[in-house]
C-alpha cells in the first residue's frame, strides 16, 4: 500500500490524470477488502490520505459538474459514522452563567499562513462573550499568532496522535467543532468518522463539502444554490456571506513600466490543472508580447519548475514566457507581485479567494471563468459579481481567452480600472 501510494503522489504531480482514477479507485477498494488485516490506524492512516488527495483530483476536473463531484463524494463517504454515545452537554445558549459557556472549537492546519488568519480574525473577534473558543492546530509550524489571544485554549497538535486528540477534544467537552481544513492533504479524518463532538460543522477555510460526514455545512445562497443543497453530504447552513475578509493596509499600487504584458498568478499549484495550462498556454500564444510571473513556494524546487515548463511546453509555450518565481521573504508579496502584472488569471474550477482580493486590492484586473455547472466552485466569479466586475467573468474557456486577449491590447482602459 505504501509503495501504490506514492505511486499515485507521483502520478498526480506529474498531472498524468489517465491514470489516476482507475488506481484512485483500486487503491481504495483494496483497503476495504483489507481493512481488518491492517488494523485501525493503518487503515485510517491510507484512506483518510488517499481519500483526501482523491477529492483534491475531482475538484480539480473541469469536466465534472458540482453535481458530479457531490455525488462522488456521498460514494466514497462510507465509512460507518460512530453515534454521539455520551448524554448531550446541558446547556443553553445564551446564559449569563459563565459555567455554561458554549464551547466551540476550530480545527485544521493552515492557522500559520496568512490568507487563513484573514478569512478568520472577523469571525473570532466577533463571537459572543458566552462562547469559550478552542483550537487545535495541526499547523507544521509554530509561530507567534495572533489569534491566539481570542482563544481560551490554543494547542498545537501535529505531533499529537490521532487517538490522543480524539480523547483530548472529548474531555474538554466541546459542543460545536467546526474543521477548517476540509478535504486537505493528511487530514486527521478519524477524529470526525469517530464522533468526537455532538455537533461537528464544515465550510470554512474550504468553499464547498469537506467530505467528512460532518452534521453541517456552512455556505451562501450564491455558492450553493438551492438547486444543489440535496446533493451535499451534509446540511447546509446558510449564512449571510462565507467569505470574510480583511483589507490591507492602504499599498502604493503603481502601473507596470516594463515593456509587453505580464499576466500573473499567485494561486496553489494544486488548482493549475492540465486544462488550465492548455488555455493559459493558448492566451500566450495570442499575445505574442506577453510572458505568465507564477509565484508559488514549491517553486523553490527546481524539479517542480521544470515539470511546469514541460507542461507548458507540451503546449507550444517556450520556458523564457514563464517567469516561475518561489515567495520571497525580503519583498513584501502584494507590492512586489501586482505591481509587476498587468492581468491576474484566475484557474478554475478551483478558483482563487485571497488572491483575487489581493489582485483587486492592488487594482489588476482578474479574468474568471464561471461555468454554470461549477457554482459552488465558482468564488472568484461571484466576488467580481458582488463587486461590480461582472464584465471580467467568462462563461467559457473561449471567452476567457478572449477577454484576456482584448484587456492586453487595451492600455488605457487598464489604467483606468488601476
Amino acid at each position: 500500500f505504501d509503495a501504490r501510494r506514492r505511486q499515485i503522489y507521483a502520478f498526480y504531480w506529474i498531472r498524468h490524470e489517465d491514470q489516476l482514477k482507475e488506481r484512485f479507485g483500486t487503491f481504495l477498494a483494496d483497503l476495504e477488502q483489507q481493512r481488518e488485516a491492517l488494523g485501525t490506524s493503518l487503515f485510517y492512516f491510507y484512506y483518510q490520505e488517499m481519500l483526501s488527495l482523491y477529492f483534491f483530483y475531482l475538484y480539480s476536473l473541469p469536466e465534472l459538474s458540482d453535481v458530479d463531484l457531490l455525488k462522488a463524494y456521498q460514494q466514497y463517504l462510507q465509512i460507518p459514522i460512530q453515534a454521539w454515545k455520551n448524554p448531550l452537554p446541558e446547556k443553553t445558549y445564551p446564559t449569563s452563567d459563565p459555567a455554561k459557556k458554549l464551547r466551540v472549537a476550530y480545527h485544521g492546519r493552515e492557522f500559520d499562513k496568512g490568507s487563513c488568519l484573514q478569512l478568520l480574525r472577523p469571525m473570532l473577534q466577533h463571537h459572543s462573550d458566552q462562547i469559550e473558543i478552542y483550537v487545535y492546530d495541526d499547523s507544521p509550524q509554530q509561530s507567534d499568532n495572533p489569534l491566539e489571544a481570542l482563544a481560551s485554549q490554543w494547542l498545537y497538535t501535529l505531533e499529537t496522535s490521532n487517538q490522543e486528540l480524539i480523547e483530548r477534544v472529548r474531555a474538554d467537552a466541546i459542543d460545536i467543532l467546526v474543521d477548517v481544513a476540509g478535504p486537505t492533504f493528511l487530514l486527521r479524518n478519524e477524529m470526525y468518522w469517530e464522533r468526537v463532538a455532538p455537533i461537528q460543522v464544515g465550510g470554512l477555510g474550504f468553499l464547498f463539502s469537506s467530505g467528512k460526514r460532518l452534521d453541517y455545512c456552512l455556505s451562501d445562497p450564491y455558492l450553493t444554490p438551492a438547486a444543489l443543497v440535496p446533493h451535499y453530504p451534509e446540511k447546509v447552513k446558510y449564512i449571510p456571506s462565507l467569505f470574510m475578509w480583511e483589507t490591507p493596509p492602504d499599498l502604493e499600487c503603481i502601473l507596470p513600466s516594463h515593456e509587453g504584458i505580464v499576466l500573473g498568478s499567485a494561486n496553489s499549484l494544486n488548482k493549475i490543472n492540465f486544462q488550465v495550462i492548455a488555455v493559459w498556454s493558448e492566451i500566450l500564444k495570442q499575445i505574442p508580447e506577453a510572458t505568465l510571473y507564477l509565484k508559488n513556494s514549491r517553486f523553490n524546487d527546481a524539479s517542480t519548475q521544470q515539470m511546469y515548463q514541460q507542461l507548458f511546453a507540451h503546449f507550444g509555450v517556450s520556458a523564457d514566457r514563464l517567469r516561475l518565481e518561489k515567495g520571497r521573504l525580503d519583498e513584501p508579496h502584494l507590492t512586489h507581485f501586482y505591481n509587476q502584472i498587468d492581468i491576474a488569471l484566475d484557474p478554475f474550477p478551483y478558483q482563487g479567494a485571497i488572491t483575487t482580493c489581493d489582485a483587486l486590492w492592488m487594482g489588476v484586473p482578474v479574468i474568471s471563468l464561471r461555468h454554470e455547472p461549477w457554482q459552488g466552485r465558482a468564488l472568484g466569479a461571484t466576488l467580481l459579481d458582488h463587486l461590480g466586475y461582472s464584465e471580467w467573468v467568462a462563461e467559457d474557456a473561449q471567452s476567457y481567452i478572449a477577454k484576456v486577449v482584448a484587456l492586453a491590447a487595451d492600455a488605457p482602459q487598464r489604467h483606468a480600472y488601476k
